[in-house]
């Protein structure tokens, strides 16, 4: 099997996440456009890039593929070149690469984006680099794929002239789901055998400030204990090692969306050979996890998450294989590897049609 470098040329990946560079980092070059801070847990065999260094590099044509990810916020290039402009030393490097780079790759490299933010939506900030781009993973990719191109102003939605046009046509196509993924941090921590189960249902997260299901469910998941559930429930944030310990101990791990519906506790639940109990998705999603195989799926209608977890408790003996089905599809399709694994097959299809002569 050919390797990374042999199949794409060497990598350069740009913005304020980092996933080629985890999954593969002797391949890939990393530039971090964050006005923050560095990724946490940063593998130390990847090369990291300065802007300036990769603006050269890129001058060079020194790469195969741009990996970029779509900016965590909103904004139209000339707020962000302005903005720049004000905090030069900090910021202005960053913010030029980033807010450039549509027009700064050459036409010959081909891009991919990655979209890993909690929005449902393309920013119309992104598109000019989109167009660019061969294929656009998105994380919190809508079922109707038309929505993640909603307006700001009447019709927000698609409409009928939108839906059918070429352009839109071309941009939904390029669309891809991706998951939010599992660290190699978490899976190091996890435990390497099933532990017991003394807890029926573990819960840890934020309830107050998040989406109105979470308040919901949490008054069900409190009222479970008055027909003898156990609920180990926890709202402040746990270390991750306390974390994993308090979820491999349950049977189920309650993880409904906050801001977003793909999120990392399904795959840490998953990963602490516990089975996730997570509402049902509206949006389209990567090698999820399976309704009755790996998770138990439920409604957020009043009562959808009650009666989920009382029907599984019910086969306790069957929610340990499902534990162990969902750890092992987590860590073979969900962790950054294979995420990686994943984006270069994707490109490698695309480049390939693109590369076929019409018959």
């Amino acid at each position: 099997m050919l390797g990374p470098q042999q199949r794409t040329g060497r990598i350069l990946e740009i913005g304020e996440h980092c996933l080629i560079g985890r999954g593969l980092p002797s391949a890939t070059d990393y530039v971090c456009t964050s006005l923050n801070s560095l990724p946490p847990d940063l593998p130390d065999g990847l090369n990291r890039l300065e802007p300036l260094a990769a603006l050269r590099a890129l001058r060079r044509s020194a790469y195969g593929l741009i990996v970029a990810h779509a900016p965590a916020f909103a904004a139209t290039r000339a707020s962000m070149l302005r903005f720049a402009v004000r905090k030069p030393r900090e910021r202005g490097l960053p913010l030029f690469l980033r807010a450039n780079l549509a027009w700064l790759i050459p036409a010959h490299i081909p891009v991919v984006m990655l979209d890993l933010e909690d929005a449902p939506i393309v920013y119309s900030s992104n598109l000019p680099l989109l167009d660019r781009a061969l294929l656009y993973f998105k994380r919190e990719l809508p079922a109707d794929r038309a929505r993640a191109f909603l307006q700001t102003k009447a019709p927000a939605l698609p409409d009928f002239a939108m839906r059918t046009s070429e352009l839109l046509a071309a941009r939904i196509g390029k669309l891809r789901p991706i998951s939010s993924g599992l660290s190699d941090g978490v899976m190091a921590a996890a435990p390497r055998q099933p532990a017991q189960k003394t807890v029926d249902v573990f819960f840890a997260g934020r309830v107050a400030g998040s989406s109105s299901l979470r308040q919901s469910g949490a008054r069900e998941l409190i009222g479970l204990t008055n027909r003898g559930v156990t609920v180990d429930f926890v709202t402040e944030r746990l270390d991750l090692a306390d974390f994993l310990r308090r979820a491999a101990a349950a049977r189920l791990v309650w993880s409904p969306e906050g801001y977003a519906h793909e999120c990392f506790r399904h795959y840490e639940a998953a990963a602490a050979w516990s089975v996730p109990v997570i509402n049902t998705p509206g949006i389209e999603r990567l090698r999820p996890l399976l309704h009755g195989i790996h998770a138990i799926y439920y409604g957020v209608e009043s009562g959808g998450l009650t009666r989920a977890i009382v029907s599984a408790l019910r086969r306790p003996e069957r929610l340990l294989v499902m534990g162990r089905s969902a750890r092992r599809h987590a860590l073979r399709y969900h962790s950054h590897a294979a995420l990686a694994e994943y984006i270069l097959g994707e490109t490698e299809v695309t480049l390939g049609g693109l590369a076929r002569p019409n018959p």
